[in-house]
C-alpha cells in the first residue's frame, strides 16, 4: 500500500482517483461523439464550435464526478443500496494521484515557460512599424471594426506572425515578412492575426492549457484540443482570404514563410504561434484542390527532410500562382527603408 497522502482527506484522495480512472471512458466517449460530428459540419466554424464545447464538457465531466462521488461517500446516495466499486478505495490509489499531480506541475511549468518566451518576444529585438506599414495596420482595424485597440511591432527573432497577449493584444510581424512580401501578401497575414483577436483566440487558448494541464493523460483530450487548433486556423484563414478576395495571394504569402523558416531554421516562435494543421492541408483546402507532395519534416533531423520541406512548399506556390494568379513577393519593398533603429 503506497504512503498516504497527508495533506489530503483520504475520502478526497480516493473519489479523485477514482474520478480520474472514469475519465478515462468519459473522454473517449466524447472524443467518439466528436469524431461522428465534425464529418456533418459543412464549415470550418461549426467544426471548431464543437470542438470547443467538446472541450468544455471533458472540463465539467470529472468536477460532475468528484461532486458525484464526493456526495455518496458522505451518504447522500449510499442509502439507496449497495456500495460501488467507486468507493472502494484500492491500495494504488494514492499513488495514482501523485502521479497525476506530478504530471500537472509539469505540464504548469510548460505553460510557464511558453508565457515567459512570448514574453522575451516582446521585450527583445523588436523594432517600431514604418509609419506607412502601420497606418495600412490600422485602416485594416477600422475596415474590420475592431474598436479594442491592438499594438504592432516588428520583430527580428519571430519567424511567423503571431498574436501575443489577451487584454492587450500585440501583433509581432517577423522582419522577413515585412522585407520579403509584397503590401498586400503582408496585410493577408494581418488580417489573420487580426481575425484570431477579434475571435477572442486568446481565451481559447487558456482553455487549451488549462484542459491539457489537467487531464494531460488521455491522449482523447490532445486529439480534441488539435482539433481545436486545426479548425481555429481555417477559420481565419478562410476570414482572411475572404478579406483580401485572393486565396493564391495568401497562400503564396504562407508557402514564402514557410520556405524562410524552411531554409533558416525552425524557431521556438513557430511553436508560439499554435498553428494548426500542416501547410500542405491549409494550402490544399484553400485551393480546393489536394497538393501532392512529402511530409514537412522537423527542421534540423536531417538535410534531406529539409530540402524536401523546400519542395513540397515551392510546389503550394506554383499551384497557387497557376490557379489564382497571385504577384511574386516583392523583395524590394518599400517598407524596409522605413524600418527604424532596434528598441
Amino acid at each position: 500500500m503506497t504512503a498516504p497522502l497527508f495533506w489530503m482527506p483520504p475520502e478526497t484522495g480516493r473519489d479523485l482517483g477514482w474520478t480520474l480512472i472514469h475519465f478515462l471512458w468519459q473522454g473517449l466517449l466524447l472524443a467518439a461523439l466528436l469524431n461522428t460530428l465534425l464529418p456533418i459540419c459543412r464549415s470550418p466554424i461549426a467544426r471548431h464550435n464543437c470542438a470547443v464545447a467538446t472541450l468544455v464538457l471533458m472540463a465539467l465531466a470529472p468536477i460532475a464526478t468528484f461532486l458525484f462521488l464526493h456526495d455518496f461517500g458522505k451518504g447522500g446516495v449510499a442509502a439507496a443500496g449497495a456500495l460501488p466499486l467507486a468507493s472502494i478505495a484500492a491500495p494504488w490509489m494514492n499513488g495514482l494521484v501523485i502521479l497525476w499531480l506530478a504530471g500537472m506541475a509539469a505540464l504548469s511549468l510548460r505553460a510557464l515557460g511558453g508565457w515567459y518566451l512570448a514574453q522575451s518576444l516582446l521585450r527583445r529585438d523588436t523594432l517600431a512599424v514604418p509609419a506607412e506599414l502601420l497606418q495600412r495596420c490600422h485602416d485594416l482595424q477600422r475596415r474590420l471594426a475592431m474598436a479594442s485597440p491592438v499594438r504592432f511591432l516588428v520583430s527580428r527573432r519571430a519567424n511567423v506572425p503571431l498574436v501575443i497577449g489577451c487584454l492587450r493584444p500585440v501583433i509581432l510581424i517577423p522582419l522577413s515578412a515585412v522585407s520579403g512580401l509584397s503590401p498586400h501578401q503582408l496585410e493577408a497575414l494581418i488580417l489573420h492575426e487580426l481575425a484570431h483577436i477579434r475571435r477572442l483566440d486568446a481565451v481559447t487558448n487558456i482553455l487549451l492549457t488549462a484542459v491539457e494541464t489537467i487531464l494531460f493523460y488521455h491522449p482523447a483530450v490532445w486529439w480534441v484540443s488539435r482539433q481545436v487548433r486545426i479548425e481555429r486556423e481555417h477559420c481565419c484563414d478562410d476570414f482572411a482570404v475572404s478579406a483580401c478576395g485572393d486565396a493564391g495571394l495568401y497562400v503564396e504569402a504562407l508557402t514564402s514563410l514557410e520556405e524562410w523558416k524552411v531554409t533558416s531554421g525552425l524557431l521556438l516562435t513557430a511553436k508560439l504561434a499554435a498553428n494548426g494543421g500542416r501547410l500542405k492541408d491549409r494550402v490544399a483546402r484553400l485551393l480546393d484542390a489536394p497538393v501532392q507532395s512529402p511530409k514537412v519534416f522537423a527542421i534540423g533531423h536531417d538535410g534531406f527532410g529539409a530540402s524536401q520541406s523546400a519542395g513540397c512548399l515551392g510546389r503550394a506556390r506554383g499551384a497557387a500562382r497557376e490557379r489564382c494568379g497571385s504577384a511574386h513577393p516583392d523583395p524590394g519593398n518599400p517598407h524596409v527603408a522605413a524600418l527604424p533603429r532596434r528598441i
